[in-house]
């Protein structure tokens, strides 16, 4: 999963990155954070042994840490699966955005891809979900039209 706010929990970059030690390497790592453009940011706080708090990420350099944070992650070296995207270019400009969209693309091309946004710009397919609350209570619109 990708988040729109991006989770930093108490540690290091690695135990970020890699959710405390789960599946991966030090060179995956390398690869994810220069893949989403974070390299000299996270050099210049320590690296993979710099606490991330002190590194300051923005809400944009959050998003592309949870990207990298994907990159890493166990499912995605079984190159299938699912990947849930909650508002993932929320918080970074248009050429970030288009070039996350690349990345998503290029490094989950077998993996089913599951977009919560507000705009559908870069998507094979879309199917209009609306989910409104009313008074506390959930109700789920469904437009029973897919657009290729």
């Amino acid at each position: 999963m990708i988040p729109q706010d991006g989770i930093e929990l108490p540690g290091t970059v690695r135990q970020n990155l890699s959710l405390f030690g789960i599946g991966s390497e030090n060179e995956d790592m390398k690869r994810a954070r220069a893949r989403v453009g974070l390299w000299k940011t996270l050099d210049k706080r320590g690296g993979l042994s710099g606490e991330l708090s002190d590194v300051g990420l923005s809400g944009g350099q959050k998003q592309l840490f949870s990207l990298a944070r994907a990159l890493v992650s166990p499912a995605a070296k079984r190159k299938s699966g699912i990947v849930l995207l909650d508002e993932p270019d929320s918080s970074v400009d248009k050429k970030t955005e288009a070039e996350m969209r690349r990345i998503v693309a290029d490094e989950f091309a077998a993996f089913t891809t599951i977009t919560l946004s507000g705009q559908v710009i870069g998507s094979d397919s879309v199917l209009p979900v609306f989910i409104r609350t009313n008074e506390g209570k959930k109700q789920l619109k469904y437009s029973g039209k897919r657009f290729p």
